[in-house]
């Protein structure tokens, strides 16, 4: 709707949105003057809410006035009977002379002489939000800079990118290469359509993996014995004596004594081991936790092979939980909408409802460290101006180590 001097036709520009307030709109006489014609614009666009909505998402290309190339023409119409310098050259040209001033093209490095797109930036932004996509530099900013050490200690710019481009492998475990892309293919599939969704998540796999350091749980092949598969009374007696409060802190003690826990502990292991799927040898390290929420049991690894049509309980197979990114997320994505977690990450942003989601994903502990990844990932993810007051909390910047 824009001519060459740059002015806009209020008339094509009310085809464009569709008349949004045609009832209410006056028409501009033909033979109006330019100062009538932009009055009519004005109040047009400024005196409807309708046409202010319907105008976020126009794009138009045109001269900007802040290029100097085109200024002859752009003004020319000033001269005109009806315009501002009629019978005054030199009040336009000294009018152009003070524009000229002003314009800065010339300095920007940006080509002169050329039409350039507008848009309403804030528009603009919300628009791209709904694909859902997260850049690499986005996701890089998701692990905090600085965080309590439950959570994720310190982490520079360069360790954050390299644990979701490159992984991880060292005494802390082991992560496999391109996460980010894994993360942004999971989002898409199970409908984490909202920051608040993703927030809710990535506070709990960023505890779960060690801010992506590992995704396999922390233990021996003979912990995940004791844990998932056979448990013995020398083993109950050995860790009453030697691991008391371990055993009281992840809730196994049930206020027992020790007669009573070596009697007893042994028998639970057994139940769930055989609840759970686990009756070959070597069950326990076969299926211990593994992906970005810890898929634990032969049978929950099953039930997930025959959700994919894949087989992931025969050797080396349960391996690719924790060794393929793709599977890594797409299991714990699995498992999300499998239990409906999302009844409690949509009830909102509150340390209630982070406790909530823990509740269904399960765990031993760590609850203010997700907590604090939710707030800080909420943050980023909503591109709010402030960051949750916190010392223990820092953002993660590019600059500094």
């Amino acid at each position: 709707p824009f001519d060459s001097d740059g002015l806009c036709d209020v008339e094509m520009l009310k085809r464009l949105v569709r008349d949004a307030a045609a009832n209410d709109q006056p028409a501009v006489v033909k033979d109006a003057t330019e100062v009538q014609k932009a009055d009519a614009l004005s109040y047009y666009v400024k005196g409807h809410d309708e046409v202010r909505r319907a105008l976020r998402g126009f794009i138009c290309n045109a001269p900007s006035e802040w290029d100097s190339t085109h200024n002859e023409t752009r003004f020319a119409k000033l001269l005109d009977e009806s315009g501002f310098y009629h019978g005054s050259r030199k009040g336009y040209e000294d009018f152009l002379k003070y524009l000229k001033e002003l314009q800065f093209w010339d300095v920007t490095g940006l080509p002169a002489g050329q039409k350039l797109w507008f848009f309403h930036p804030l528009a603009f932004i919300r628009h791209f939000r709904k694909c859902g996509w997260l850049s690499l530099q986005e996701q890089i900013q998701l692990l905090p800079r600085k965080s309590i050490s439950d959570a994720g200690g310190h982490i520079s710019w360069v360790e954050s990118k390299k644990r979701f481009v490159d992984g991880n492998d060292d005494s802390r475990g082991q992560s496999p290469k391109h996460m980010w892309l894994a993360l942004n293919h999971m989002f898409k599939k199970y409908g984490f359509n909202s920051d608040l969704r993703k927030a809710h998540f990535l506070a709990q796999v960023l505890k779960e993996t060690g801010a992506l350091c590992s995704t396999r749980e922390n233990g021996s092949a003979d912990y995940f014995r004791k844990m998932y598969e056979s448990y013995k009374a020398s083993d109950a007696a050995y860790d009453f004596d030697n691991k008391y409060n371990w055993l009281k802190n992840l809730g196994f003690l049930k206020n027992r004594d020790r007669a009573t826990y070596i009697a007893q502990r042994p028998g639970e292991v057994h139940a769930k081991a055989v609840a759970g799927g686990n009756v070959q040898s070597g069950d326990g390290p076969r299926f211990c936790g593994r992906g970005l929420i810890h898929l634990t049991w032969r049978k929950s690894y099953g039930e997930y092979g025959i959700y994919r049509g894949k087989d992931f309980t025969t050797d080396p197979n349960p391996a690719l939980l924790q060794s393929d990114a793709e599977t890594a997320t797409d299991s714990a994505g699995y498992f999300w909408v499998k239990t409906r977690i999302n009844r409690k990450a949509d009830h909102g942003s509150s340390n209630t409802d982070v406790q909530g989601c823990f509740g269904v994903v399960g765990g031993a502990g760590g609850l203010p460290a997700r907590q604090q990844f939710f707030r800080y990932a909420y943050f980023i993810l909503g591109d709010t101006p402030k960051m949750p007051t916190d010392s223990t909390l820092e953002r993660q910047t590019e600059e500094g180590a």
